[in-house]
């Protein structure tokens, strides 16, 4: 029986990227692929054994972190090469991340079907205002037209949904890289009667911390005194969004980062406390207390099978990392759906919401580490340790999930785990605050 031929269309940014990768190295043995990359960040995205079947579609040297009012435009300057790579490869699935709509208008001119992957958390599609404006930007109303008069591709404007601050052009299967008991129960609201499937999320493997073995190759694993107990760990991270992309973009958020960091520094300068903490190069701090353990980047999925409260901004990456290793978290959003995860973390009662008023745009993410942020997160980690009913309800969780790439009348079951029910878990809006 022949292969089937899947050929995937991605933006490189980490958290779109990798969950594709890991999609493909899981399915290279039943199935053919091709990856098509359609944008640039300001770092290059790590391939490893999947460069040889890599295309970054020579266009992209245009384009760099393309926001939602421009990014019709992009696919557009790139159609013309797609069209060539997928016309070269004949594929019989299309997969595309959301953020690569290049990908959708592809198989839409050719005919063959179309699944979209997902890896950002889904609520109900509420930000009407701001999905007009980046359907009415001049860059997106021309390359529409465009698209029309040059290549026959028609969309229609009413068709367009939001996913975090991207426009999401839904297919006939959309792959969410989720749960159900995760997933706001209401992410239907406003959006298109099409299929969805909760494929979990895919990890690296590597196993919740309360698992004995505490050593770690990038040294950032749990620590212990001589004979005594192993040392708390708290894991912070900004993510690759903050510290890559509106480290440039936002100049103001690097003066209010360098002062939230430096405020933590004071709060956590105990050697009782080990603070795990990736800066990306980053020169946020002239100094940091001994107990910190700075590194360019970690295998984040290694260092919370070590943690014990992370401090997040709140990626859905990072959000179904902390979910499978089993840490409870400290949401600090920016923008995106960042506010939608740290609201869903403290409905579950698996974390605290520290929102500060973040919106879907990322314009004015730096408003949000005011002078009080240190304290409120030294305060909120203090918090979750002290109470070990969000551990208990992130055991609670069940993780039931389906095979991402089966056929669509195939939604039997993969995976399950259910731990114990936890009879009065600390749940609210906006702050998760334990009696």
């Amino acid at each position: 029986m022949r292969r089937r031929r899947v050929l995937v269309f991605s933006i490189p940014n980490e958290g779109h990227l990798n969950i594709l990768k890991r999609l493909i190295r899981r399915h290279r043995a039943e199935d053919s692929f091709r990856l098509v990359l359609v944008d640039r960040q300001t770092t290059a995205p790590r391939l490893g054994d999947l460069a040889g079947s890599t295309v970054a579609v020579p266009g992209c040297r245009e384009f760099r972190n393309t926001p939602a009012d421009r990014v019709f435009d992009r696919a557009y300057r790139l159609f013309g090469e797609c069209l060539a790579v997928a016309r070269a490869y004949r594929p019989d699935l299309v997969l595309y991340d959301f953020c690569a709509i290049e990908g959708a208008l592809v198989a839409r001119r050719l005919g063959v079907p179309a699944w979209c992957s997902v890896p950002g958390l889904v609520g109900p599609m509420t930000d009407a205002g701001y999905l007009r404006r980046c359907l009415t930007a001049p860059a997106n109303t021309a390359a529409l037209d465009a698209l029309d008069r040059r290549y026959g591709v028609t969309l229609d404007p009413a068709t367009v949904e939001l996913v975090s601050n991207c426009l999401h052009l839904p297919a006939e299967q959309n792959i969410l890289w989720s749960y159900r008991t995760v997933t706001p129960t209401d992410f239907r609201d406003n959006r298109a009667a099409v299929g969805y499937r909760f494929a979990g999320y895919l990890s690296d493997g590597w196993p919740s911390r309360d698992r004995p073995d505490h050593q770690d190759g990038h040294g950032a694993g749990r620590e212990s005194r001589g004979a005594g107990p192993a040392r708390p760990v708290v894991y912070l991270s900004f993510g690759t969004e903050v510290l890559d992309n509106l480290w440039y973009a936002e100049p103001e958020l690097v003066g209010a980062l360098r002062r939230c960091v430096a405020g933590l520094a004071r709060h956590w300068s105990s050697a009782d406390l080990t603070v795990v903490f990736p800066t990306r190069g980053r020169r946020i701090l002239d100094r940091y207390p001994a107990n910190w353990v700075i590194r360019h980047a970690v295998d984040q999925q290694r260092v919370l099978s070590r943690a014990d409260v992370f401090v997040t901004h709140g990626g859905s990456n990072s959000f179904h990392e902390a979910i499978i290793a089993r840490v409870p978290m400290v949401v600090v959003p920016f923008f995106g759906d960042q506010p939608l995860v740290a609201r869903q973390a403290a409905r579950l009662g698996i974390g605290i919401s520290l929102d500060a008023g973040a919106r879907t745009g990322r314009d004015a993410a730096y408003r949000l580490l005011d002078v009080g942020c240190a304290d409120r997160i030294a305060a909120a980690v203090r918090r979750i340790r002290d109470d070990r009913r969000y551990r208990e309800s992130l055991a609670g969780l069940d993780l039931t999930a389906v095979a991402a790439l089966a056929p669509t009348d195939d939604d039997r079951p993969v995976t399950r785990r259910v731990g114990p029910v936890v009879a009065t878990p600390p749940r609210s809006g906006t702050a998760s605050t334990p009696r």
